[in-house]
């Protein structure tokens, strides 16, 4: 471990103190750059996902974000180890590793965020808010392989009476159910916003509402309902 600081509250923002774990000195600097803001607050530095365990329990930290180990099966052990000691832990991975595979095992560990380090700084930021506040925030290429995943199994089951795309007027806006796609296809609130003409805060308004009126607690779980459902494409 390499350094802490104090746990503080500026005003009326509480601060959202976060530690970031990587072997490389100059990436946890730029990880630190990209997050500067007046609620986050660096805790602790780690260098390999075995020092998640001691940083979690020696500092006040509310979410701690790790690269992926060079051996797999040690990120895979030291979050095992974590989850099952602390399971109110709030786990983000940010890799440059693209291993869709392996980041479907750590969302099945209980990690509430899996990002890639090509991933904006606001999106980053966003995620650290929404796992701070027990969401999850999954990046949408990971997202996309989820519900393939899930599609395949609805094809098995369903292979001899395949059902048409529905999207129950009722349910959702039809500007809602055009979020949803996007979603569904694995597209993120900036790039949504982008394809559709829309502001990023617009964007994210929507997809409160939709997971309100779905009754989803993030957004994987929406697009995993709106699959079984036939209510979108993949």
């Amino acid at each position: 471990m390499i350094h802490a600081f104090e746990t503080l509250v500026k005003g009326e923002i509480q601060m959202i103190n976060v530690a970031i774990i990587d072997n490389r000195e100059v990436v946890r600097t730029k990880i630190k750059e990209r997050l500067q803001s007046e609620n986050i607050k660096i805790v602790s530095e780690g260098t390999s996902s075995d020092e998640m365990l001691n940083i979690y329990e020696e500092h006040i930290t509310d979410v701690i974000i790790s690269e992926v180990d060079n051996n797999k099966k040690d990120t895979i052990h030291s979050v095992k180890k974590l989850l099952t000691k602390r399971p109110q832990a709030s786990i983000i991975i940010l890799t440059s590793d693209e291993d869709k595979e392996f980041a479907k095992e750590m969302i099945r560990l209980g990690v509430k965020g899996y990002l890639f380090k090509t991933n904006g700084r606001n999106e980053i930021k966003e995620a650290i808010a929404n796992v701070k506040n027990g969401h999850s925030y999954i990046d949408g290429k990971i997202i996309h392989e989820i519900m393939l995943d899930v599609r395949r199994l609805s094809d098995l089951e369903e292979a001899s009476s395949p059902k048409p795309i529905f999207q129950p007027p009722e349910l959702l806006t039809p500007r809602e159910w055009e979020i949803l796609q996007q979603l569904a296809f694995g597209h993120n609130n900036e790039t949504i916003s982008k394809n559709m003409f829309l502001s990023v805060n617009s964007i994210k308004n929507y997809v409160s509402n939709i997971l309100n009126k779905l009754g989803a607690e993030h957004r994987t779980q929406a697009v995993v309902l709106a699959i079984k459902n036939n209510w979108v494409l993949v």
